[in-house]
């Protein structure tokens, strides 16, 4: 289910990202532009405008439940000392430290790779005891398997970056695309994390947290999402319109009476 979701994600990053190049044309403010329709429409029908229905957006979650606890494995002190030869020992130090534990997931996220490319070094040492030597295994081995199905998925679901991506109720602007290149680079590296990852290419999945700020400062998909569902709303309901007063339409010379066969 979750490795679904995070295919759902890509998904979604791709659309996100091939529109946001295709809608250079958008303008400050789209819902006027739908109202002026409706009142010409009904000006043309001779009927009064339609009232507004209600619409739904997309909406997030709470983190709470969209978070995923990784698993973990517990290296001994003594054991953790051999691993201080190939910068393991270093890096796991610098995680357990207050600033590691309160690390947010774009951060934690580049800890898996380092932890990973690593730890694969260090298995390459002769010397490395053979307790020591399983337990790394084992938790390389988690590691790469929970990189896309969780680290990732924390990521783009609930670190403050992400949710403030994916927020914004409101359209489109032509402001929006000055920044829109930033934004799809960024979504960009996401999906070739993704990617990298599910191959195994470890030593070459980029680092993540030189895109958090543009996702967070930079804004352009929660406004993608809600112009996309906002402009196939309105088009439906004026779809809808035109269908229950389309009989009623008068055309022609003399005011002939426009009809269709069924």
């Amino acid at each position: 289910m979750h490795q679904a979701k995070l295919i759902s994600a890509k998904k979604r990053f791709l659309i996100a990202t091939l529109t946001m190049l295709l809608l250079i044309g958008c303008t400050e403010d789209k819902k006027p532009s739908f109202d002026r329709y409706k009142q010409r429409l009904a000006n043309v029908l001779d009927v009064p405008v339609p009232k507004k229905s209600e619409s739904s957006f997309f909406a997030l979650p709470s983190t709470r439940t969209l978070y995923l606890d990784p698993s973990s494995v517990t290296i001994g002190l003594l054991d953790s000392f051999e691993l201080r030869s190939c910068g393991l020992l270093e890096l796991i130090a610098d995680r357990n430290s207050i600033l590691g534990k309160v690390s947010d997931p774009f951060r934690l996220y580049d800890y898996q790779i380092s932890f990973i490319t690593t730890g694969v070094q260090c298995l390459e040492q002769e010397t490395l005891e053979q307790g020591i030597r399983d337990v790394l295994v084992e938790a390389v081995g988690m590691k790469q398997d929970q990189l896309n199905t969780v680290y990732l998925s924390n990521l783009i679901w609930t670190s403050d970056a992400m949710k403030a991506q994916w927020r914004g109720y409101e359209w489109l602007s032509d402001a929006d695309f000055h920044h829109s290149r930033q934004v799809t680079d960024a979504l960009e590296a996401l999906n070739l994390a993704f990617s990298l990852a599910q191959e195994q290419h470890w030593n070459e999945i980029p680092s993540l947290t030189q895109y958090q700020e543009v996702l967070e400062k930079q804004r352009g998909v929660g406004k993608l999402i809600f112009s996309l569902e906002s402009a196939t709303f309105e088009l439906s309901e004026i779809n809808d319109f035109i269908r229950e007063h389309f009989p009623s339409v008068q055309c022609g010379v003399g005011g002939t009476k426009l009809s269709t066969r069924t």
